[in-house]
């Protein structure tokens, strides 16, 4: 199988240097590797043609006229890819030099798996190692991974997501049914949760990727403490859950066009559901809070929150915050 590496970029000249060290270190070497810039002003896009002269392998440097924001800019990438497996590399991390061999062995092993993704490594900005794994940050414990291997990924995906786009690769016959990303979804949790409807997933416990954490970076990943989840819920205001509300709404019109490719028969009502949780969350947060006693006890008696929120966590967040 041939394998592309789709690179996204943006003002990454302070990292991405190692980054592409590392992607020609790589005990198999991808076939190509499709960067597309997304308009940088740092210099980034002179990095990647250089790199494109000196590189191992094919490379082609797409330059962006204008800056079209992460997920349309990964997603340009990913149509781009000739290969049978697309990875998804973003510009400040750094792979471990037998990632690609890891994850193409894992496609090679099982022809009905569409994604594989593995856990990361967290370093600072200098590169340091923090101790810290993705994984137990997000949390995706143990349980969770085996509902994923077990085929239902997308109904913990309802939840929150749990893969990261910088550990994930995906098999190219699945683009024509991902792409494009729906507004509102970030396109790591799409490729996920759409994906993930569609075919098998299959888990890396390693960490194959160092994941930098820095004050530039869009997302991060930081450790689980009372005093954040606290600070989070009380950002999720009623302009937060009409945006999950209409990212899910637009998730379920895809798996019904899809129609008998998504493996799970009861993912597209749960999707609904979802939609129809969040549009009652935001209502609730809209309003007083002694109005908001009733719908919730209704969700947690309903098992909403359990199945397509965070439990009793949501349920006090929604009834108090």
């Amino acid at each position: 199988m041939r394998v592309s590496v789709a690179l996204g970029t943006f003002n990454g000249g302070r990292f991405l240097r190692e980054q592409l060290a590392s992607l020609a270190r790589q005990t198999r070497a991808p076939d190509e590797v499709i960067a597309r810039d997304d308009a940088s002003t740092d210099g980034t896009a002179d990095l990647l043609d250089a790199f494109a002269r000196e590189a191992p392998f094919a490379v082609r440097v797409e330059r962006g006229a204008a800056n079209v924001g992460t997920s349309a800019n990964f997603a340009r990438a990913v149509g781009l890819c000739t290969g049978d497996l697309i990875f998804l590399c973003d510009q400040d991390d750094v792979w471990a030099a037998e990632k690609v061999a890891r994850f193409a062995a894992e496609f090679e092993a099982d022809a009905g798996a569409g994604l594989v993704a593995s856990d990361l490594a967290v370093i600072d900005a200098t590169g340091s190692a923090t101790g810290r794994r993705v994984w137990a940050d997000l949390p995706f414990a143990r349980a969770d991974r085996a509902h994923v291997r077990a085929g239902f990924g997308p109904r913990l995906w309802l939840r929150y997501n749990t893969l990261t786009g910088a550990a994930l690769a995906l098999r190219a016959g699945l683009r024509d049914a991902l792409l494009p990303v729906p507004p509102g979804w970030g396109h790591d949790a799409w490729f996920a949760f759409a994906g993930g409807a569609l075919a098998a997933v299959r888990l890396i416990d390693d960490p194959l990727t160092l994941y930098r954490v820095h004050p530039d970076q869009q997302i991060g990943s930081e450790p689980r403490t009372v005093r954040r989840e606290v600070g989070a819920a009380r950002r999720f205001d009623a302009a937060y859950f009409a945006r999950v509300a209409d990212r899910f709404e637009a998730a379920a019109e895809r798996l019904a066009a899809l129609g008998p490719r998504v493996r799970d028969p009861r993912l597209l009502a749960l999707t609904r559901d979802k939609v129809a949780l969040a549009r009652s969350q935001a209502a609730m947060r809209a309003g007083l809070r002694l109005w908001r006693a009733w719908p919730a006890a209704k969700h947690l008696l309903g098992g909403r929150y359990h199945r397509l929120a965070r439990g009793w966590k949501s349920f006090a967040a929604d009834l108090f915050l």
